[in-house]
C-alpha cells in the first residue's frame, strides 16, 4: 500500500485521485499533523509518496512513477502521444502551478491595505494567460491531449478549484470549464474529495 502526504485541497489531490483513478489503495496522512514532515521532506511541501523503502518528493515524479508501475490509459507508453502527454503534464505541473504560487503568495504578503494590488492583478493576468493557452489547446476535445483523461487534466481540475480563493473570478475558458467538469465528476475525484474533505485551497 501506498502512503501519501497532502493537504485538502493541495496539488497533491491530484495524486491521490490518480491513485484511486488506479485503483491503488493508499493510507493518507495529513501534513499538519506529521509533526517530523521536515525530516521526510526538507522543503515543506506535499505532495510526498512513500512505496515501500521510496520516497518520492516531487508531483510530477510521483505521477510519473505511478503510471509507468501499473497498467493505466492516463500515460501513453511511448511514441509522439507520450511527448505530447509529457509537455502537459510538465506544462500543468511546472509552468501553471508555479504562476499560482506566486499568485498566492501576492495575496497572502502583499495584499493587506492596497499593498501589492499592481502585483497581484498581474498575477491574475499571467495565470489567465496560462488558462488561455490550455484553452486553445483543448478546443472542441474532451481533455487537454484527445478522447482520453490524462495525469495533466487531474492537475489542471485541482488548480481550477483554487480559482475560489481568490476576491475576484480567474478566467479558465469555456473549453477548460467543461474539461473541468468532466474531470471532477469522475469517480475517482469524487473519492478523493470525499476522503480530504478539502477545506483548504492552498497549494
Amino acid at each position: 500500500m501506498y502512503t501519501l502526504y497532502y493537504l485538502p485541497g493541495a496539488s497533491s489531490l491530484a495524486v491521490h485521485a490518480v491513485l484511486r483513478e488506479l485503483e491503488q489503495p493508499v493510507n493518507l496522512i495529513e501534513r499538519e499533523s506529521t509533526y517530523d514532515f521536515l525530516d521526510l521532506n526538507p522543503a515543506g511541501a506535499v505532495p510526498v509518496l512513500i512505496d515501500n523503502d521510496l520516497v518520492i518528493r516531487e508531483g510530477a515524479a510521483i505521477l510519473l512513477h505511478l503510471l509507468d508501475k501499473h497498467e493505466n490509459a492516463l500515460l501513453p507508453k511511448s511514441g509522439v502521444e507520450r511527448t505530447q502527454a509529457l509537455e502537459s503534464l510538465m506544462f500543468a505541473n511546472s509552468t501553471l502551478h508555479s504562476a499560482y504560487s506566486r499568485l498566492f503568495f501576492v495575496q497572502g504578503y502583499m495584499l493587506e491595505e492596497g499593498v501589492g494590488t499592481a502585483a497581484f492583478d498581474a498575477a491574475i493576468q499571467w495565470v489567465e494567460r496560462l488558462w488561455a493557452i490550455v484553452d486553445r489547446r483543448v478546443g472542441v476535445k474532451p481533455y487537454l491531449d484527445g478522447s482520453r483523461v490524462s495525469a495533466a487534466d487531474f492537475l489542471l481540475a485541482v488548480y481550477a478549484r483554487w480559482n475560489l480563493a481568490f476576491p475576484r473570478p480567474v478566467r479558465i475558458g469555456v473549453n477548460t470549464e467543461r474539461l473541468v467538469e468532466r474531470v471532477t465528476a469522475r469517480p475517482a475525484f469524487q473519492q478523493a474529495l470525499a476522503a480530504e474533505k478539502p477545506e483548504a485551497l492552498d497549494p
